[in-house]
């Protein structure tokens, strides 16, 4: 019998920038040395949990959002284990989201299962054979978009002829 378990709730969350994203298994090991993990409640939109984290301030109010736009130059790294059964283990997985944002690369126990480009669909990744009887370490990284968008030549962008 298949069964299902939702993921959604209490994450850890820090955040990456520059060379330390050349580094993934940094973020996927089993413990995460010398970094703070906010509880980060999923899903959220990444300003309330930075807000209930303290990080931050209201960005609804007066001039914060300006005060709060490196969040959007931030890679977001999310954290979570769960615990597979035997049967779990064994049966056919997929793991689904149903909103993410941005750009997102997903690593279940360490293995990089699957990549999303779009905040407006859902993104589904067979985890089949990858789910691990007992404790299983869930990582994904989102971002903005804004860092890829900005390595394009402005000559990508141009939709017809100048003249």
């Amino acid at each position: 019998m298949a069964k299902s378990m939702n993921l959604n709730g209490s994450w850890g969350l820090t955040w990456a920038e520059g060379s330390s994203l050349m580094q993934p298994g940094f973020y996927t090991k089993k413990v995460l040395a010398g970094r703070q993990l906010f509880p980060a409640t999923v899903p959220a939109p990444i300003h309330t949990v930075l807000e209930e984290a303290g990080v931050i301030e209201d960005i609804n109010f007066g001039l914060n959002s300006l005060k709060a736009r490196w969040v959007e130059e931030m890679f977001w790294i999310y954290r979570r284990t769960f615990t597979a059964t035997a049967e779990m283990a064994e049966q056919s997985s997929w793991l689904i989201f149903e909103h993410i944002e941005f750009d997102a690369v997903v690593w279940l126990n360490g293995e990089e299962v699957g990549r999303h480009e779009n905040a407006n669909r859902p993104a589904k990744f067979e985890i089949t054979g990858k789910v691990r009887e007992g404790e299983n370490l869930l990582v994904v990284q989102t971002s903005t978009g804004m860092h890829g968008a900005a390595e394009k030549p402005a000559f990508d962008y141009h939709s017809g002829d100048i003249g």
